[in-house]
C-alpha cells in the first residue's frame, strides 16, 4: 500500500477514505484498489466530500506506521475527544459541528429517553 518513504500515504488515505464512504457492491464500480475491500463501509455521511489528505515524510509516515501498531484499546476516548476541543479553532469547530460530548453526558439524554426503559425490560425477560 504506502511507500515507506511516505510519498503516497495521502493517496493511501485518501483511497481509505473513498472505500469507507462506498457501499460493499459499489466498490467494483468505484473502481477503488482492492486492498481497500477490508474496510467497512461506513453510513452516515463521515467520508463523504472531499478531504485534503497532508503528505508525509519518511519520518511522518515512520511515525503512522509505529502508533498504529499499538495496542489503542485502552485509550479513552473522551480524552481525544477533549484534546481535539482544546487544539481545534472555536470558530472552525462551530462551522464543523466538531463540539465533544463526554459518555456521561450522553447518558444523561440516552438513558430517560430509552436505556432506562430497556433495561428494565431486560431484567423482566432474565427472570
Amino acid at each position: 500500500m504506502a511507500n515507506r518513504d511516505g510519498s503516497n500515504t495521502h493517496e493511501v488515505i485518501g483511497e481509505i477514505f473513498r472505500a469507507m464512504n462506498t457501499p460493499i457492491p459499489k466498490r467494483a464500480e468505484a473502481k477503488l484498489p482492492r486492498w481497500a475491500d477490508t474496510f467497512p463501509y461506513v453510513n452516515g455521511g463521515l467520508f463523504s466530500g472531499s478531504t485534503d489528505v497532508p503528505r508525509f515524510s519518511k519520518i511522518a509516515q515512520r511515525y503512522l506506521s509505529h502508533i498504529g501498531s499499538l495496542d489503542w484499546t485502552q485509550i479513552n476516548p473522551d480524552i481525544f475527544g477533549s484534546m481535539i476541543q482544546a487544539v481545534a479553532d472555536e470558530e472552525e469547530r462551530s462551522v464543523l459541528g466538531m463540539h465533544y460530548t463526554s459518555v456521561p453526558n450522553i447518558l444523561k439524554v440516552l438513558n430517560p429517553l430509552f436505556l432506562d426503559d430497556l433495561r428494565a425490560e431486560l431484567e423482566v425477560e432474565r427472570r
